[in-house]
């Protein structure tokens, strides 16, 4: 019993822990400062050039002035507009100015859209400018020189792969006295050339409400000559999110001396407001002609609509009413998630924290007293943790994505500095099992938990159970996760739900039956004995982590975690073995060690150049890329694209056991089948949007294409055999 109420504290510091670990997973390991460029120019390894440059030689104190960020690309490549659409990755400029300068608007050229795969792209090629006001005040003095400072990263493009970009660029710019007139630089001629594409603020009225699948635009110009005559194709580019479907051109109609517009919505999206880039389009060309930046809320549908008599045919024929959102496929999807959180209990990745769940099992039905209701209500906190922490990472995600992140199933993976702190706890808890130390009642009190309630560690062991599913997919998940984040954020919820109550159906069933219960053996030196035994699948666990962060911080970023992992369990023998007796000296053992693994796993979190392989230990692989997709689509080859990451063990056991068969590969040489690796150990915004153009949130995902070249994919199971790919492929 005093072992059982040590373990309880043990418990509150997982809950506290997991809390911890969720707000750390919120920071992407990638994200570092861009360098400081000294000058106004720098060019990437790839041959982009960015520059900062400016309209007039000088600024004029009390007047405004235009600076630009020209990006040159190569040609063949290109990058994203401040939305990237389904595919891309949006490009940002963060303007820097000294106190009391002011930015103006911004001006923006409308991008292009560009289709891959059956997912839709906002793209610049060329040479974009990408135009920013600013407003210099009267009282700034004139001769003294005004420092602009741009940071901008992007997403370069190409057949050969994408490649992030950044740079802080600075201009310095001298100021005339108020009513000077400024000289012309060298690039006026491109801010002069590019004018007439800058978008302006719609200056008419306009109305929109929501139909079926149907965003409903209403627009009235104020003048009738503000519409280029040509110009008789409309597109409407939301700022932000993928509400709007891209891939369908908006319908059009004149109504009087208005327009009616209806650009599609994606299935199962919701809008609160209407943002975005309005643009005019040549209807043969299909150049932009004009653009306007639109903002306004949703109102309801105009009575009577459309006014009698008022429609007028144009080259855009108005579509059908749409549907609501199929709450038959949602009921699919959410059996599909509550089927698949049924089988994650199977998957290699939970195993280890399982163990633990047993393990309390076994203890709590051995004690004296304990029958089959006090075994239920254990379950029952151990359901509501899962459920809890299920609902949590679907807010993480959904919340995430909302401001524009690009984000899967698994994502928290990717981050060295979670994968090591998730190893310091599962250490933690491996030494509490061995007996290195015993958390005392003084947590358990602080915990809140009365002596004799088991919730919070229910709960505790349920989150945590949460954490070790999360780096692989299970059979029946993958479609339904890949529906919840498109679909409204209550039937993502409603998703999430039904996975976590098919992940705790197990227990629930095992502390319902009594006759199972009544079978547990009575209280003795046994319990010990399982106790220790059960702490080795962790440390099993441990290599596992070590070798995740290998894949992603080379194998120094690996030793380092190891040391890091040493001196923690010093401090652990320290604590269990010292504290009480020598609190002086011990206490300050404790915290030297601590301090000194924290700088070891700083040290390993840090970027390195790591040797990626192509695949499976004899597998040659090709790495993937969107072109080289589409590519193999055109030439008619049989592709077999194999999505996975370090730290999925369901990808290791596929890749290793089934890929890598010698049936499998002389199949795969002898049909001439292109095998493709897209490796997501490491957070890669193109991959993530190519898991979601399938379907997917998350890895293992296998796609095989047909040599037919009408690029028709098809998704294999999460899990493979080697009967199955044969079948397939022959």
């Amino acid at each position: 019993m005093q072992l059982w109420r040590a373990r309880r504290g043990w418990y509150g510091g997982w809950l506290l822990a997991w809390l911890i670990l969720s707000l750390w997973s919120l920071t992407p390991a990638w994200a570092t400062p861009a360098p400081a460029a000294p000058g106004s120019s720098w060019r990437s390894p790839q041959g982009l050039e960015a520059r900062l440059i400016s309209a007039e030689r000088e600024l004029v104190a009390g007047s405004q002035g235009l600076v630009a960020l020209q990006l040159k690309l190569p040609s063949g490549w290109h990058v994203y507009w401040r939305n990237g659409g389904e595919w891309g990755l949006p490009t940002s400029v963060e303007w820097q100015l000294p106190p009391g300068v002011k930015l103006g608007a911004s001006y923006w050229p409308p991008p292009k859209r560009a289709q891959l795969l059956g997912e839709m792209s906002l793209e610049y090629s060329g040479s974009p400018l990408l135009v920013q006001s600013i407003e210099v005040p009267a009282t700034w003095p004139a001769g003294k020189t005004l420092e602009v400072i741009a940071k901008a990263s992007w997403l370069e493009c190409s057949s050969t792969g994408c490649f992030p970009g950044q740079a802080t660029l600075r201009l310095e710019l001298p100021v005339l006295a108020a009513g000077k007139e400024p000289t012309p630089s060298q690039e006026a001629e491109l801010f002069k050339s590019s004018a007439p594409l800058w978008p302006k603020d719609w200056a008419g009225q306009a109305e929109a409400w929501v139909e079926g699948e149907y965003l409903n635009l209403h627009l009235t110009p104020a003048e009738k000559s503000e519409i280029p005559a040509e110009a008789k194709f409309w597109e409407f580019y939301p700022w932000e999110g993928t509400a709007l479907n891209l891939k369908a051109d908006p319908q059009v109609q004149r109504v009087g001396v208005g327009y009616w517009l209806q650009v599609p919505l994606r299935a199962g999206s919701s809008l609160e407001k209407v943002a975005g880039l309005l643009v005019a389009l040549d209807s043969n060309s299909k150049e932009p002609q004009a653009a306007w930046n639109l903002e306004l809320a949703l109102g309801s549908k105009p009575s009577p609509w459309p006014p009698a008599g008022s429609l007028e045919a144009t080259s855009q024929a108005k579509a059908p009413a749409g549907s609501p959102l199929n709450w038959g496929q949602v009921a699919g999807y959410t059996l599909g998630a509550f089927l698949g959180g049924i089988l994650l209990n199977l998957m290699p990745c939970v195993f280890p924290v399982l163990s633990l769940k047993v393990l309390s099992f076994v203890e709590h039905g051995s004690q004296e007293g304990s029958g089959p209701r006090s075994s239920l209500k254990q379950a029952l906190w151990f359901s509501l943790g899962v459920l809890l922490s299920f609902w949590l990472l679907a807010l993480i995600l959904l919340l995430l994505r909302a401001s524009g992140e690009s984000l899967g199933w698994g994502f928290q993976m990717q981050s060295p500095l979670f994968i090591s702190l998730l190893s310091l706890l599962f250490l933690g808890i491996a030494l509490n099992l061995w007996g290195v130390f015993e958390v005392g009642l003084g947590l358990t009190r602080w915990g809140g938990v009365e002596s004799g309630s088991g919730a919070l560690g229910s709960m505790a062991s349920g989150a945590l159970a949460v954490v070790a599913a999360t780096p692989c997919t299970a059979p029946f998940m993958g479609a339904a996760l890949g529906f919840s984040l498109t679909a409204p954020a209550l039937v993502a919820l409603l998703i999430f739900g039904a996975l976590a109550l098919g992940m705790a159906l197990p227990y629930l069933l095992l502390a319902s039956w009594p006759a199972l219960l009544r079978r547990l053996p009575r209280p003795g030196r046994w319990m010990e004995s399982l106790k220790q035994f059960l702490a080795f699948p962790l440390i099993l666990t441990e290599v596992y982590f070590l070798w995740v962060l290998a894949q992603q911080r080379g194998a120094d970023g690996a030793a380092l975690l190891g040391a890091a992992l040493v001196a923690a369990a010093l401090g652990g023998w320290i604590y269990g073995r010292f504290i009480q007796s020598s609190p002086r000296w011990a206490w300050s053992g404790l915290l030297l060690s601590l301090v000194v693994a924290g700088f070891l796993v700083a040290g390993a979190c840090q970027p390195r150049e790591v040797a990626t392989s192509g695949g499976s230990d004899s597998l040659a692989a090709v790495p993937w890329s969107q072109e080289a997709v589409q590519e193999a689509i055109d030439q008619k080859k049989p592709l077999f694209i194999d999505f996975g990451a370090a730290w999925c063990l369901t990808c290791q056991v596929n890749e290793r056991g089934v890929l890598a068969d010698p049936q499998v590969q002389e199949l795969f040489q002898k049909r001439g089948v292109i095998f493709m690796k897209a490796d997501w150990t490491n957070r890669d915004p193109a991959i993530t949007a190519a898991l979601e153009s399938y379907g997917r949130s998350g890895v293992p995902l296998y796609v095989y294409y047909p040599p037919t070249g009408e690029g028709k994919a098809k998704i294999l199971p999460e899990i493979l055999s080697v009967g199955l790919l044969i079948s397939i492929l022959e």
